[in-house]
């Protein structure tokens, strides 16, 4: 069957240690259309294979996971004034990310408070910070991390469920329970 490309979104996170100890991480939405973007009027807003969305959000973290900087920034979209929207996502400066993260940052962005397409982005850049934050830690022990998951791993997926294969890799619990 044929098919024609209409859109293509990609959102891409990079996490960085600082030289501070503080982890950095930059996300990138890009929305290309595969067709013209057009108004009510007909009037090509941005002609097809041209970036439609491009915004980027950027956090810094702690060991804690708190973040201590927060920006955005809207570089390509068919409304001016959704260049406006980044300056309110420094508002994830304080939160901790962890459980009860996502609500509370959707709604500092709810309605008109953000922009739909940066608010996407927070889910992605806060797990790619406790990905960082994994990976720098095990680099710095210079070995993978033999202690166990996190307590917030543990039942937070079918992989990391209590008495699931990942878990009993990464634990004595299975052991423990054999031996008594």
């Amino acid at each position: 069957m044929a098919r024609q490309l209409i859109h293509t979104r990609q959102v891409t996170c990079k996490g960085y240690l600082r030289d501070d100890g503080l982890f950095e991480v930059e996300g990138h939405l890009e929305d290309v259309r595969g067709v013209d973007c057009m108004d009510k009027r007909r009037v090509v807003l941005v002609p097809a294979g041209e970036t439609l969305h491009g915004m980027r959000l950027r956090i810094t973290v702690d060991e804690e996971m708190r973040i201590v900087e927060a920006g955005a920034r809207t570089e390509h979209s068919p409304h001016g004034e959704c260049r406006s929207a980044g300056k309110a996502y420094a508002a994830l400066e304080g939160l901790v990310i962890g459980p009860g993260f996502l609500a509370a940052a959707r709604e500092r962005f709810r309605g008109v408070q953000g922009c739909t397409h940066l608010t996407e982005l927070v889910g992605p850049v806060a797990t790619t910070a406790i990905q960082t934050a994994i990976s720098a830690r095990e680099q710095q022990a210079g070995q993978v991390e033999q202690k166990g998951p996190q307590m917030s791993l543990v039942d937070s997926c079918v992989a990391w469920r209590r008495g699931g294969e990942a878990f009993h890799a990464h634990t004595d619990e299975k052991q423990e329970v054999e031996q008594s």
